[in-house]
């Protein structure tokens, strides 16, 4: 009985560590590219979308504004409640999260309806899912941000985003964030929970681990990056030039700019790594059971 209440823990350990996952590579679809001075929008002909995030207040409420031009799912990723994005297209429309909705009007149908910006009136074209007072809204300058989709496979994608900067008229980004990278390596953890999970099983099973190694190289082999792979092992250039190139996007992670667009990439870590942690100490669990039965 005992054994059956850990399965079940730990399967829900790993369903759980696998939406996490889901949750970073949903808001993590594209490169992002963090600029220290700002542009205007006849700067962004090779990104999808650029942004700006600022402080401010909304019919005499402070909520985050972000200004952004391009595709509104890659300036601000989120599930629509109703309505939808705004566009270049639309005059003085604007789109509010679900938090200033209740806010503002004390429900969340309010497509339509009007709100204040300085002396400005906007016309809300839709609602978007987050626990806090957000107001997207197309702007025209002042972008501090730029989105590269879709992305090229097959291509270091610092290289790659230091050139479209470069081919825009921009200067060096301050920070880059590989969302298709962080997506893949987080898609990648729970699967080793699975193994780590197998492994205790496998080793009763007549060459069980041989199965279980299998579907390791099976899982990680064709996930890593063409640009993590050398021509020829022995090359030792290479593996420098490898160890730089992880260091400083580990290094841009960490240093990155406070800003609310990351923060359920951030939150989906969190609890990633919290439900991997859970999950292999149930694994253990299961391994010292194995091992008192074998005895």
């Amino acid at each position: 009985m005992k054994r059956l209440c850990r399965s079940a823990v730990l399967f829900l350990l790993l369903c759980f560590s696998f939406r996490q996952a889901a949750v970073i590579r949903d808001h993590a679809l594209s490169v992002s590219l963090r600029f220290s001075a700002p542009f205007a929008i006849d700067q962004t002909a090779p990104f999808a979308a650029v942004w700006s995030e600022e402080e401010g207040c909304v019919s005499g409420i402070g909520a985050t504004v972000i200004h952004f031009a391009g595709e509104a799912r890659l300036a601000f990723p989120a599930e629509w409640v109703c309505g939808a994005p705004p566009n270049d297209l639309m005059e003085n429309a604007c789109a509010v999260s679900t938090n200033l909705a209740w806010a503002l009007y004390g429900g969340t149908e309010v497509t339509a309806l009007t709100l204040q910006i300085g002396e400005e009136t906007h016309t809300i074209c839709g609602v978007f899912e987050h626990e806090s007072p957000v107001l997207l809204l197309p702007g025209e300058d002042g972008f501090t941000a730029a989105e590269l989709y879709p992305v090229p496979t097959g291509t270091d994608l610092y290289r790659h985003a230091r050139n479209c900067a470069a081919q825009a008229g921009l200067e060096d980004p301050a920070q880059i964030l590989c969302g298709p990278e962080i997506g893949l390596f987080a898609g990648l953890l729970p699967w080793l929970c699975v193994i780590l999970a197998a492994w205790p099983l496998a080793s009763r099973i007549a060459r069980g681990r041989y199965w279980v190694w299998l579907l390791a190289v099976l899982i990680l082999l064709p996930a890593i990056p063409d640009w993590c792979v050398p021509t020829r092992w022995s090359d030792t250039v290479f593996w420098d030039n490898l160890i730089h190139s992880l260091h400083s996007r580990f290094r841009d992670w960490l240093m990155l700019r406070p800003a609310l667009r990351d923060l359920a990439v951030k939150e989906g870590w969190f609890g990633l790594m919290t439900g991997m942690l859970c999950s292999w100490a149930m694994a253990n669990k299961f391994a010292a059971d194995f091992k008192k039965a074998d005895m």
